[in-house]
C-alpha cells in the first residue's frame, strides 16, 4: 500500500502538469478563458461579406487590426487559405463543418484571440441540366439539391439571370455572350458548379451537341423494346434491347434527367448472360434484316462520328462497354470503343468511332448501332438509366 501511495505522489504532478498544459492549449486555441492564457479580442471582427456560409466556400471576416491572424479555426477544424490584412481575414471553409450557427476562432500571433458566430448551409449540388446545348434566350432547367438560396447563375462564366427557383430546381436563361462551360449557380454562401458543360450554339455551332443528331435520343421516345433471340416486340423506334438476364423498361426520365424528350430507359440487372462470357447489349440499328425494317438512320461512308449519352448509375464502381458498330450484313465496320468505370449518378459518355469507305461497301443500306454493354459481373443487382444517346458526323475517316 505504501508503495502505491508512493507511486501516485510521483505521478501525480505529472498529470497535473499534463492537464494544465491541455487546459492552456484549449485556452490559447479558442480564447475561452482571456482571463488566463489568452487576450480576447472579439471586437475586432465587425461581420463577415455574407449571411451564411457552407463547406469549402471562401469566407471574408470584416473588421480592424486583423493583420495578426494567422490561424483560422472553426469547428474542430482549421480552415485553409488564409490571407490577413489591416481590415479583413479570408480563408476556405472547412469541409468538414456541421450545419448550424458556429463559431469561428481568430488566432493572433501572441495571446490575442477574437471569435465570431455565422450559419453554416448546404451548398448547391448540381447534378444536371436539361437542355444540354441552346443559344441565347433559352431557358435550361437546372436539377439537384440546395437550391433554395441561389440569387445568380453563370453559363460559362457569362453572368445568367435565374427564376422558378426550388429546392430542388431552378431556371436558368442563357445570356448574350455566354461560352461553351459549366453552369454554375450563386448564393451568398457559396456556389455550385455542373459536372459537366452546356453547350452555347450561337458561340460554337461546331460543338457536337450543336450538330444535328443522326437519330433522336436513341428511339427512346417513340420505341418499345425487343428481346434479342426470345422474338420479342422490335416494332416502333430505332433501338433494340437484349438478354434476358436483365430488365428492361421504358420510363419516364426520373427528376429531369439529361435527354432529348420526356422518356429514359431503365436498366436492371438480374443475371449475367451466359455466365457473363456473352456480350449482349442495347443497339440502335436501322433496316437491321434480322430484325425487320426499324427506323432508324443511315450513315455516310468513310466518316467519323461522336457518341454521345449519358448513363445513371445507382451506385460507383460499376462498368459500361459503348461501341460503334456497322450493323448490315451483321457486325463491325467502325474503329472505336471505351469501357469506363461508372460514378454514382450520371455520367457523361464522349466516344468517337469512325467508318472505312471499305466497311461501307460491304453491306446493303448501311446504318450505324451505338451499343451499349452491360454484362460485367460488378453490375450484377445494379440499376441503370441511359439517356440522351445520339450520333453525330464530326469529319472525314482518318487513316
Amino acid at each position: 500500500m505504501n508503495k502505491l501511495i508512493l507511486l501516485l505522489l510521483v505521478l501525480l504532478p505529472g498529470l497535473l502538469l499534463v492537464s494544465c498544459e491541455e487546459e492552456a492549449a484549449e485556452d490559447r486555441l479558442t480564447g475561452s478563458n482571456p482571463s488566463g492564457n489568452t487576450n480576447d479580442v472579439s471586437e475586432r471582427i465587425t461581420g463577415f461579406d455574407a449571411n451564411r456560409s457552407g463547406a469549402g466556400a471562401m469566407l471574408t471576416a470584416q473588421g480592424n487590426n486583423l493583420s495578426g491572424v494567422e490561424q483560422v479555426y472553426i469547428a474542430g477544424d482549421f480552415a485553409s487559405n488564409v490571407v490577413a490584412t489591416d481590415s479583413e481575414v479570408s480563408f476556405t471553409v472547412p469541409v468538414t463543418v456541421p450545419l448550424g450557427m458556429q463559431d469561428i476562432v481568430f488566432i493572433f500571433e501572441g495571446p490575442d484571440r477574437a471569435t465570431a458566430s455565422i450559419e453554416m448551409v448546404s451548398l448547391p449540388v448540381v447534378n444536371w441540366f436539361d437542355l444540354q446545348e441552346g443559344t441565347e434566350g433559352d431557358e435550361v432547367t437546372v436539377y439537384g439539391n440546395n437550391f433554395g438560396f441561389v440569387e445568380s447563375a453563370n453559363v460559362g462564366g457569362v453572368a445568367a439571370s435565374v427564376s422558378n427557383v426550388t429546392d430542388n430546381s431552378v431556371t436558368v436563361t442563357v445570356p448574350s455572350g455566354a461560352e461553351t462551360g459549366p453552369i454554375e449557380l450563386i448564393t451568398e454562401a457559396g456556389n455550385g458548379t455542373s459536372p459537366y458543360e452546356f453547350a452555347v450554339c450561337d458561340t460554337e455551332p461546331d460543338n457536337y451537341y450543336c450538330l444535328d443528331p443522326l437519330n433522336g435520343n436513341g428511339g427512346f421516345e417513340d420505341g418499345t423494346i425487343g428481346v434479342i433471340g426470345e422474338g420479342g416486340d422490335i416494332g416502333g423506334g430505332s433501338f433494340t434491347a437484349g438478354a434476358p438476364g436483365a430488365q428492361w423498361e421504358i420510363v419516364e426520365s426520373p427528376g429531369g434527367a439529361p435527354g432529348l424528350g420526356d422518356l429514359t430507359l431503365k436498366v436492371t440487372i438480374n443475371e449475367l448472360q451466359n455466365g457473363g462470357t456473352d456480350s449482349w447489349r442495347i443497339q440502335w440499328v436501322n433496316n437491321q434484316p434480322a430484325f425487320g425494317d426499324l427506323d432508324g438512320y443511315e450513315v455516310p461512308a468513310n466518316s467519323r462520328f461522336a457518341i454521345l449519352g449519358k448513363i445513371w448509375s445507382d451506385q460507383g464502381g460499376r462498368t459500361a462497354a459503348v461501341n460503334g458498330a456497322r450493323r448490315t450484313p451483321c457486325c463491325g465496320g467502325f474503329a472505336g470503343g471505351e469501357t469506363i468505370t461508372l460514378n454514382q449518378g450520371w455520367n457523361i459518355i464522349e466516344l468517337e468511332v469512325q467508318h472505312s469507305t471499305g466497311d461501307h461497301d460491304a453491306g446493303n443500306d448501311v446504318h450505324a448501332a451505338m451499343e451499349v454493354n452491360l454484362n460485367f459481373s460488378e453490375n450484377l443487382g445494379g440499376e441503370f438509366y441511359i439517356d440522351d444517346f445520339r450520333m453525330v458526323v464530326i469529319g472525314d475517316y482518318q487513316q
